[in-house]
Parts: structure tokens; sequence; C-alpha cells
């Protein structure tokens, strides 16, 4: 558990280091066709890489835990599951960000930036996914034995699991 904390800590720092520099990128540097605006998407390419990683990493150990507390035989019980859709929609959404299409010789008008730079703001959900994986009630002994005796699954973050942390 507290690998798929650290892993999810480090995607989502670089998540929004991605999302700090494509503000400076969106209102220090209007002119996008400038090598400091391409160098800049450049590493806010590089950061969206970087947190994919690490978010894949936590969605996999989110996956093992969630078969070990289950006791499921199979991969494949785990991967059809309803989580998988949402999985797959998060990493969609990190990938939205506005790249240097310039370096691969596309011209693009100005309106894509702006939509996949709002489209980033999107990444403000993992500090409060974070600060569910940190809450003593997602970790403490007691959350986790009041779940088992309400055939509750406290080990895998769920919709059950945050609406019983915040109350």
């Amino acid at each position: 558990i507290n690998h798929r904390t650290k892993s999810h800590d480090k995607a989502m720092w670089w998540a929004l280091a991605g999302v700090v520099l494509m503000m400076i990128d969106a209102e220090y540097y209007p002119e996008k066709h400038r090598m400091i605006s391409i160098g800049i998407r450049c590493v806010v390419t590089l950061t969206t890489m970087i947190s994919l990683g690490f978010l894949l990493q936590f969605q996999f150990d989110e996956r093992r835990i969630f078969k070990e507390d289950n006791s499921l035989q199979s991969w494949h019980t785990v991967l059809l599951s309803r989580t998988t859709l949402y999985f797959v929609i998060e990493i969609l959404i990190l990938l939205l960000h506005p790249a240097p299409f310039e370096l691969l010789g596309i011209q693009v008008p100005h309106y894509p930036y702006v939509f996949l730079a709002v489209m980033m703001f999107f990444r403000l959900w993992l500090p409060v996914r974070s600060l569910v994986l940190h809450s003593q009630y997602f970790n403490s002994s007691r959350v986790q034995m009041l779940g088992a005796l309400n055939n509750m699954n406290t080990g895998t973050l769920c919709n059950e699991n945050v609406s019983f942390i915040i109350r």
C-alpha cells in the first residue's frame, strides 16, 4: 500500500508541474511559434509522460491489491471490472495537453491550444485522491476492521470508500 501511495504522489507532482508550466506558457508567451513556447510545451509533454508512467504503476498496484483482497485467481476478472473503464478515462484525460506540434511540422490553429490547456486542469483531481490516500481513516486498522465487518473492500479506492472516508 505504501508503494502505491508513493507512485501516486510522484504522478501527482509531475502532473501539477506540467499544469504550472502550461500556465506559464499560456500567460507569458502568446506567440506559440516562438522557440521558448515550443520548449516549454516539450517539457510539458515530458512531465505528462513521466506522470503517465507513475500513474500506470499506481493503477497496477491498485489492481494487484484488488485481486488479493477479493481472492481472485485470474487477472481477467480484475481487468474486466468497471474500474478499468475509469482507468482508461483517467489515462485519456492525462494525455490531453498542448503538445509541440510545430516540431512535427504540423501547423495547427490557435483554438486547440486553448482547449488542451483548459483540459489540463482536470489533472487537479490527483491532489484530491492523494488526500484520500494519505487519510488516517483510509489507513487505520479500525476502519479496515469496520469495513471487513460491513463486507466493504477497504484496500482499493472506490466510490463507497471515498464516501465512507469523508463521512
